[in-house]
C-alpha cells in the first residue's frame, strides 16, 4: 500500500519545540539568530495550538489535507 505523507505538521510540531531550538542553534544551522528561533518557535506553537483544536486526545485531531494544508499556510503567513 502506498502511502502519501505529509509532513507539515510534524515541522511545525518540530519547531515549537524548546529542545530543537536550541539544538539547531547550537549547530549553526540558523541563520536567524535567537531572536528569529524564538519567534518561529511561538509561531509553532500557536499552529500546534491550532492542529490540536482544543482536543486532550491527539487520536480525535483532523488530519485531513484540507486542514493540514491550511494550518501550514496561516503559519507560513504568521512567519
Amino acid at each position: 500500500m502506498l502511502h502519501d505523507f505529509d509532513e507539515k505538521d510534524d515541522v511545525i510540531f518540530l519547531l515549537s519545540t524548546d529542545w530543537f531550538s536550541s539544538w539547531i542553534v547550537s549547530l549553526g544551522q540558523w541563520s536567524g539568530g535567537q531572536a528569529s528561533i524564538e519567534k518561529t518557535k511561538n509561531v509553532a506553537r500557536r499552529a500546534a495550538s491550532d492542529i490540536l483544536s482544543g482536543t486532550a486526545d491527539y487520536y480525535l485531531v483532523d488530519l485531513s489535507p484540507t486542514r493540514k494544508a491550511a494550518t501550514f499556510d496561516r503559519f507560513m503567513k504568521e512567519l
